[in-house]
């Protein structure tokens, strides 16, 4: 297992028992067999390329609290993994990216939602994970896209569409940023929310979504006076395998709305100015 830190002055790379130092101005990204140095003006897509490793290694890449790239970690085989169920089964695995989507109470049809649910609960019983790269794509073909269409056409209340409600939730997101988690990229459409972050260590996915849920219905309740269950109790999750993967998850976040058709004002698009460039 390959692990590269940018540590003040010098970097230093373990690799086959040799340790290799380099430059304070250099990134040293890790590849089975292989280094690679970056410099730190190097183009977005240039760094998206140069870190877009082999799968099975551990892509890990720890930045300097000052670097314009925070530190991020995927998905591997080694990871240490903690699995909690509701409705839905979640993988955690600590620090590693993940995208989230969290959803109005009232923003899916029950009837589209027990079919859905027998097909899906009769489909995983047949491919436990963990699963082939393949057997996930299948999956999310076969299920989640079939979700991310049904709330695209605005079922239920879509309260978040109220432009003080979206305010309530950035502004639950924004809450704990850099403290908890680091947030990257999320968009709050009017009846759900899709959230692209890194949780910092120590910290629960399950936990983090719980209490935006929490605060964020707390006020839009208070602010309309309102009261009753605003969220659904579950939520979809997706750990991030590499830097490809979270480049798709990005340009899909940034193109949810328009693939929604919505007007200008009825959702709230946020990406960190790192996440811009590397779309850019």
């Amino acid at each position: 297992m390959l692990r590269c830190s940018l540590w003040g002055a010098s970097t230093t790379l373990a690799q086959g028992g040799a340790m290799h130092d380099r430059p304070a101005d250099a990134w040293p990204i890790a590849k089975r067999g292989a280094l690679f140095i970056v410099a730190p003006s190097a183009s977005a897509d240039m760094l998206r390329r140069s870190l877009t490793w082999g799968r099975g290694c551990h892509q890990h890449a720890n930045m300097s609290s000052d670097s314009s790239y925070p530190s991020l970690r995927f998905l591997s085989e080694w990871s240490e993994i903690r699995v909690s169920k509701n409705r839905l089964p979640h993988w955690e695995i600590a620090r590693v990216a993940c995208f989230v989507t969290f959803r109005l109470a009232d923003s899916l049809p029950e009837d589209l939602l027990s079919d859905w649910r027998k097909e899906r609960d009769a489909w995983l019983l047949d491919h436990p994970k963990p699963w082939t790269p393949a057997m996930e794509l299948e999956y999310h073909k076969r299920f989640s896209a079939r979700v991310d269409q049904a709330l695209d056409a605005g079922h239920g209340s879509c309260v978040l569409g109220i432009g003080t409600n979206a305010n309530f939730v950035a502004a639950t997101l924004s809450h704990r940023n850099e403290v908890d988690y680091l947030l990257h990229s999320w968009v709050i459409m009017p009846n759900h929310v899709h959230v692209l972050f890194s949780p910092l260590p120590e910290k629960q996915i399950s936990r983090l979504v719980g209490g935006w849920k929490r605060f964020s219905a707390t006020k839009i309740h208070k602010e309309a006076r309102s009261s009753g269950t605003l969220w659904q109790k579950d939520y979809f999750d997706r750990l991030i395998r590499d830097w490809d993967h979270f480049g798709n998850v990005a340009r899909y976040i940034r193109r949810n709305p328009i693939k929604a058709a919505l007007m200008e004002g009825s959702f709230m698009l946020h990406e960190a100015p790192w996440v811009k460039r590397l779309l850019s």
